[in-house]
């Protein structure tokens, strides 16, 4: 069993974004499993997404 993490960031202003980065995981069966909002190398408000998935 092989267990695939990653992480991708978004503006949490950016709405839109959010939803469509939500969709793309799930279409390839990442399950979100965490977030966390933070600042960014650039002093920025962001939100992180942890997404993983479990392959066989």
């Amino acid at each position: 069993m092989k267990v695939y993490n990653t992480c991708c960031k978004v503006s949490n202003y950016c709405t839109g974004e959010l939803e469509e980065v939500l969709n793309q995981y799930s279409d390839y069966g990442f399950n979100l499993v965490s977030t966390l909002i933070a600042k960014n190398e650039c002093d920025i408000d962001v939100m992180y997404l942890f997404f993983t998935k479990v392959c066989e």
